[in-house]
C-alpha cells in the first residue's frame, strides 16, 4: 500500500507541474520575417562558447550567473548579407542556451540562414549593428537552404 501511495504522489506531481517551454506563434512568412528582422545573414558556423550577459557587459566566467543570464554566443563566418552591414566577415550570434528560453542549438561547421534582432537584457541592448546580432527558434532562423535564400534575395533586391 505504501508504494501504491508512492506511486500516486510521484504521478501526481509529475503531471500536475507546469512546465514552461518556449511559446512560438505561428511561423511568419519570408516577407514578414524580413521586414521586422534588424538584419538576415547566411553563414558558416565556427566556433560556440557560453557567456553570461550583464547588465554592464558579456562575461566568459560562468561565476556571476547570478547577476546575469547565461547565453550561447556562437561566431559565424558570414557568406553572404541580405539585410544589415557588418564590420567584419564574422560576427557574434547570441541565442539562448536551449529549451524553455527559446535558444537555436548551431551546428559547427554547418551553414544557416539567421534572421537576427536586437538582444535585450534588463532594458539594455547587448548586440550591436557592426559585430552581433540575438536570435531565437520562433523566428525563421534555419538550417541554408535553397529555396529560403531564393526568397530572401527576392524581398532584398539582390
Amino acid at each position: 500500500m505504501k508504494n501504491l501511495t508512492l506511486i500516486i504522489i510521484v504521478l501526481f506531481t509529475t503531471f500536475s507541474a507546469k512546465i514552461y517551454a518556449c511559446d512560438c506563434k505561428a511561423e511568419k512568412s519570408i516577407k514578414e520575417e524580413f521586414k521586422l528582422s534588424k538584419s538576415v545573414i547566411s553563414g558558416l558556423v565556427i566556433s560556440r562558447e557560453e557567456v553570461v550577459v550583464t547588465e554592464t557587459n558579456i562575461q566568459k566566467s560562468k561565476e556571476s550567473i547570478g547577476n546575469g543570464r547565461l547565453v550561447a554566443k556562437y561566431t559565424f563566418l558570414i557568406s553572404e548579407i541580405y539585410k544589415g552591414k557588418f564590420s567584419s566577415d564574422t560576427i557574434s550570434v547570441y541565442t539562448g542556451i536551449g529549451g524553455r528560453d527559446c535558444g537555436v542549438e548551431f551546428e559547427i561547421g554547418e551553414k544557416y540562414i539567421v534572421y537576427g534582432i536586437d538582444g535585450v537584457y534588463n532594458d539594455r541592448i547587448f548586440t550591436d549593428n557592426e559585430s552581433s546580432l540575438w536570435t531565437i527558434n520562433c523566428l525563421r532562423t534555419r538550417k541554408y537552404e535553397k529555396k529560403e535564400i531564393e526568397q530572401i534575395k527576392i524581398q532584398s533586391g539582390k
